[in-house]
């Protein structure tokens, strides 16, 4: 029987996406290890900063195709996807009746009766069915760190006729004996030299984004109730982008005892992931009180800058080797 762990979904708790958070936690409550998907997964987040400040939203898009081509690959996870509203199905049960599995379906939050956004604002959402009763489905929502059974009535609702629904669903099937599938773990020293090249095409270093720091640390919106929210999903983000980072470079550590890491990287990669968030910490101290650009926060803009360029300058030089 499947499994959906809340104790998974809060170890990814760094994940801002319903998509990609509902995918993880599903996947790895059932064993499959998550941390060679981060190999290509790092983003570089001052771009997204950028379009931030000049448009006020957040556009950070998870590569989903990208996301069930890694399952297949490394565990021979087969994803079923279509939509509910198109193939003309009466109930979500009938989708949960005619594949026997839990799976992935896109819903309206302005349905669903624990969400913030209950009977006021269409926002599209994704749940996982994970079973279903005579007169209820049981739903996990990593989101929400939430397991719970909602009508079915109701969630019909929210997936079939909502506004913020598309009708699209995931179906994963699970390899039925592992024992038998050739897992194909890419090589560690190509999946590392891969990872770096990927890195580096993040011009993470590039003179430009100092450039949008000081547009950031210069402008006079970034307190506005409007861009709050979406500023801090851009610090979340860079949290989210240097511990993936970390978890997959411990993983080749531990699947290749040829590789080794120097302990200084991991380092500084704590000291990104822990800056990451005393930015945030600070910038949310300047919001909530009404205050000018504080010099702390400079300070430690300034230190991650950095530390960024130590540790990417160790980083091409270490995984280059391999």
């Amino acid at each position: 029987m499947s499994q959906y762990s809340l104790k998974v979904a809060r170890k990814y708790h760094f994940i801002t996406g319903c998509k990609e958070h509902q995918s993880l936690t599903y996947l790895e409550s059932n064993g499959y290890d998550m941390r060679p998907f981060f190999y290509n997964d790092f983003h570089n987040v001052y771009s997204l900063i950028d379009e931030c400040l000049r448009k006020g939203d957040f556009l950070q898009h998870f590569e989903e195709e990208d996301f069930w081509n890694k399952a297949r690959s490394l565990y021979g996870i087969r994803i079923c996807t279509g939509n509910i509203q198109e193939e003309s199905f009466n109930s979500v049960y009938e989708l949960y009746d005619k594949h026997q599995r839990p799976f992935f379906v896109s819903g309206d939050s302005f349905f669903i009766p624990y969400s913030p956004n209950y009977r006021k604002e269409s926002l599209g959402t994704r749940l996982s069915i994970l079973g279903v009763t005579e007169s209820s489905y049981t739903v996990g929502d990593s989101q929400n760190y939430l397991i719970t059974e909602i009508e079915r009535g109701i969630l019909d609702e929210a997936v079939l006729k909502g506004e913020g629904a598309n009708g699209h669903y995931w179906v994963p099937y699970f390899m039925e004996n592992m024992d038998s599938f050739d897992c194909r773990i890419p090589n560690i020293q190509e999946l590392l030299r891969t990872h770096a090249e990927h890195l580096l095409q993040q011009r993470v270093a590039d003179p430009e984004n100092d450039v949008i720091l000081d547009v950031f640390l210069q402008s006079r919106n970034i307190y506005d109730p409007q861009i709050i929210p979406k500023l801090n999903e851009c610090f979340i983000a860079w949290y989210a982008a240097w511990q993936k980072t970390k978890m997959f470079l411990g993983w080749c550590t531990e699947q290749c005892p040829d590789v080794i890491i120097e302990p200084k990287l991991m380092e500084r990669l704590d000291k990104l992931i822990t800056g990451w968030q005393r930015v945030q910490i600070e910038y949310n101290k300047g919001a909530q009180q009404h205050a000018g650009h504080s010099e702390k926060l400079k300070d430690k803009l300034l230190n991650i800058r950095q530390l960024e360029a130590a540790l990417l300058a160790e980083h091409y030089s270490v995984l280059g080797g391999y």
